[in-house]
């Protein structure tokens, strides 16, 4: 029998920039931003209040007490928002859809960890076994979710038109952290993206129509909605599973460097090693695309590019990792000291 050589990837930097504005990765205009380890209220274990990182007001608030998540796990020694699967779930204050409003652009990025199993609808156009990660009614707006059978879902209503429903191909349901993104873009040809651990899993062409409905619809992250007001009705299915971090864009246009940047930042913070199938750099908030920080270089490491995790700073995306370990099946321990 052949053993195949575990050489991992380490990484050292630290990053420091003037910024008047932290967001994710650099990019600008984050519509929504929640994380575990940020602005969390909680009585015990059990999180009542999350503050949107990006400034806009939309919070997550959660009155009910039987109805809210838990942060006392950890990814990557990162605190992490765990969801029962039977009646927790964050509604979004101070954000909704109405009639006047159309989305062009649709970016959302979850960093998750779940081992739920339902397969009873994997062969439907969708699968609704496990909702939410981001939510605004997938047929009035949008649903960013991970399936029952642990492929990631995108289910999308074009205004005036059909229901949109897009599945990834990879199963996710192993209990690993993953980065899910879900791109919605009409200036491409081929609109509608999937992406996991920095690699397209979806990159096709179903719409030309911007989404919008009629009906007004509040969001909620760990349920599907049907909310016409804050916190007022759901879908009852429930996430069960772990989600770390939320990033949102709407009506912009991000550059790939910035894709790369934010997928870089997750993965770094939550020691996701990118997928390597095709050599993938990690990238520093300050990258567009031809100079700024190569954190970690494919090229210049292709023997170690496994289980790739370090620590660094990076002031623009409030990235502070003095400890870190790939969460891969084998991983070494790297600490700040």
């Amino acid at each position: 029998m052949k053993v195949k050589p575990l050489l991992l990837g380490i990484l050292f930097f630290s990053c420091y920039f003037n910024v008047f504005s932290q967001s994710p990765g650099g990019a600008p205009n984050t519509t929504i931003w929640y994380k575990a380890d940020a602005g969390v209220t909680q009585t015990g274990a059990n999180v009542e209040t999350v503050i949107d990182q990006s400034g806009n007001g939309s919070n997550l608030s959660q009155s009910n007490t039987t109805r809210r998540p838990i942060n006392s796990n950890l990814m990557n020694f990162n605190p992490t928002f765990t969801f029962d699967g039977t009646s927790d779930r964050l509604p979004i204050q101070n954000k909704n859809y109405t009639s006047s409003d159309n989305l062009n652009q649709v970016y959302v990025w979850t960093v998750y960890a779940t081992s739920f199993s339902n397969n009873s609808q994997s062969t439907s156009s969708f699968d609704s076994t496990n909702w939410a990660f981001l939510d605004f009614d997938r047929s009035e707006w949008f649903n960013t979710s991970v399936g029952g059978d642990g492929r990631l879902g995108f289910y999308y209503h074009p205004s005036g038109s059909a229901i949109v429903d897009v599945k990834a191909t990879t199963i996710t349901n192993n209990g690993l952290p993953n980065i899910g993104g879900f791109v919605f873009n009409l200036n491409e040809i081929n609109e509608t993206t999937i992406r996991l651990n920095g690699s397209v899993e979806v990159n096709d062409d179903f719409t030309n129509t911007a989404l919008g409905s009629n009906n007004t619809r509040y969001g909620y992250v760990g349920d599907g909605s049907e909310a016409s007001s804050f916190d007022s009705r759901a879908n009852n299915r429930y996430y069960s599973g772990d989600i770390s971090e939320i990033i949102y864009f709407e009506n912009t246009v991000l550059a790939p460097s910035k894709i790369e940047s934010i997928e870089s930042y997750l993965a770094f913070k939550y020691g996701v090693t990118l997928n390597q199938s095709t050599p993938t750099n990690y990238y520093a908030s300050d990258w567009n695309g031809t100079s700024g920080t190569v954190i970690w270089s494919a090229v210049d490491n292709t023997s170690f590019d496994n289980d790739i995790a370090g620590i660094g700073l990076d002031n623009e995306s409030v990235l502070d990792q003095r400890v870190s370990k790939s969460q891969q099946i084998f991983s070494i321990r790297v600490d700040w000291t």
